[in-house]
């Protein structure tokens, strides 16, 4: 990576001193040098965008539905700080969540807002439910609600988004009830 590094001061050297102008060999050499430092690591793939698209209006939709069917089946392993697949399901939850904020990254912000204010409207109305369950004596899990919190949260930490992301949707008292403070 140092390597490449240095060929591309190099390079960016070589052109400052040109002005700007290029002869085919040379915007040959740049191209494969930058083919060869995004091989090697020296590139961000969460922050690349690797192709525009055009617009899909039931994307935050489909998103929020594919999270909310996966969240009764899998389980927080504080251990790891994932969500994983019960016994014989199988679920990697941070390869998911990279998956749903590269997807994501794609599109415009109004997308990643649009898909965190449904899985927002999710929480609250499951969690409504939930504790007027618990005041007739029911007592059934909550585990999906937590659940969608975690991937939520982290969503939001692997996709680099600000925390008004998920703070204009889900109240700061609703992660504390679940014990999901920023810190964790």
């Amino acid at each position: 990576l140092h390597a490449s590094t240095l060929v591309n001061r190099k390079m960016m050297e070589a052109l400052t001193e040109r002005r700007g102008s290029l002869d085919d060999s040379t915007k040959h050499l740049v191209k494969t040098a930058a083919t060869v430092h995004k091989a090697l690591g020296g590139g961000d793939p969460m922050s690349t965008i690797f192709m525009k698209t055009d617009a899909l209006e039931g994307l935050p939709s489909l998103l929020a539905l594919f999270i909310i069917s996966y969240m009764p089946k899998v389980k927080y392993d504080s251990s790891f700080g994932a969500l994983n697949g019960k016994e014989d399901e199988s679920f990697d939850g941070w390869s998911v969540v990279s998956g749903i904020a590269t997807l994501l990254r794609q599109f415009h912000p109004a997308y990643v807002k649009a898909t965190f204010a449904i899985l927002a409207q999710y929480v609250t109305s499951h969690m409504k439910t939930h504790l007027a369950s618990l005041e007739q004596g029911a007592s059934n899990g909550s585990a999906g609600i937590r659940n969608s919190l975690i991937f939520m949260r982290q969503l939001r930490s692997i996709g680099n988004l600000d925390p008004s992301v998920m703070h204009d949707h889900i109240p700061q008292y609703m992660m504390e009830l679940y014990d999901l403070d920023e810190t964790q």
